[in-house]
């Protein structure tokens, strides 16, 4: 993205101050904090035994490693093969099958920490952007926040499901005046890096001229026999004017011109 100038940095740190005040403010609630300890308590999290960057690697790997241990157990497997077995045997609801696995789950170290921060999230009304800045908190004690209250993924416009790039975005408060502004920025330079198509005009009419033009060879319906029309005869047909057969050419090979640009163009 292009640099950030002076005025749009000093909108980001006011949007970064009002976010943090807020996490703060969500922090000093003794009912988040009864979730938090919650939390922490049953994932063995202690934040001040992870100071550093160094301790909480050391930490986080071994959290990762007890994760996949666990999932990888022969009883992790029997388990949610059992469960799977019951909703294939119709003895559960879908509902119960969602419910057994999610609880299942749980036991994974990684995936109760990610549904319980998605409780959190909906139980205190907390913008999804908190959802890393949750994490943070609970695994190491930072108290932090998000720096916009807006996302336009960047990397999707490289992405390409089906064939097409493509941008997306996301708001997750209602936003400043200048955060709108900035974000129409943002957007114009997304924009600028997606296809950019114009209308076509008669593109019935050049179609069926392009038709008429590869497939020349017609049935004459009285003869009963068969002869290759010439352009002059298309752009009689077609163009009500015979003197018009340069533009039966032209028209095919702006229309091939236009498909090679459109839909051959090789992306790296």
């Amino acid at each position: 993205m292009t640099k950030i100038d002076k005025k749009k940095k000093k909108n980001i740190v006011f949007s970064h101050a009002t976010n943090l005040s807020n996490m703060k403010l969500l922090i000093s609630d003794p009912l988040f904090q009864k979730e938090i300890k919650i939390i922490r308590k049953h994932l063995n999290i202690d934040p001040d035994k992870v100071s550093n960057d160094k301790e909480f690697r050391k930490w986080y790997k071994k959290f990762t490693e007890k994760n996949f241990r666990i999932y990888e157990s022969k009883e992790f497997f029997e388990k949610e093969k059992k469960i799977k077995k019951q909703l294939k045997g119709l003895k559960i609801r879908h509902s119960t099958f969602n419910k057994r696995i999610n609880l299942l789950y749980e036991e994974l170290p990684l995936s109760y920490l990610s549904q319980r921060i998605e409780f959190l999230i909906e139980k205190f009304n907390i913008p999804l952007n908190y959802k890393d800045y949750l994490e943070k908190y609970i695994t190491r004690g930072i108290i932090s926040a998000p720096y916009r209250n807006y996302v336009i993924a960047p990397h999707s416009l490289f992405k390409k499901p089906y064939g097409k790039p493509h941008t997306s975005i996301n708001i997750y408060s209602q936003l400043t005046n200048q955060e709108i502004k900035d974000l129409k920025k943002d957007l114009e330079w997304a924009n600028r890096k997606l296809p950019k198509y114009k209308p076509l005009k008669n593109i019935d009419q050049n179609l069926e001229i392009e038709d008429y033009y590869k497939n020349k060879e017609k049935k004459d319906t009285f003869t009963q026999t068969t002869y290759k029309m010439d352009n002059k005869e298309i752009a009689l047909n077609l163009l009500g004017d015979p003197d018009r057969n340069k533009d039966i050419y032209d028209k095919v090979r702006i229309l091939e011109k236009t498909r090679k640009k459109r839909f051959h163009v090789i992306r790296r």
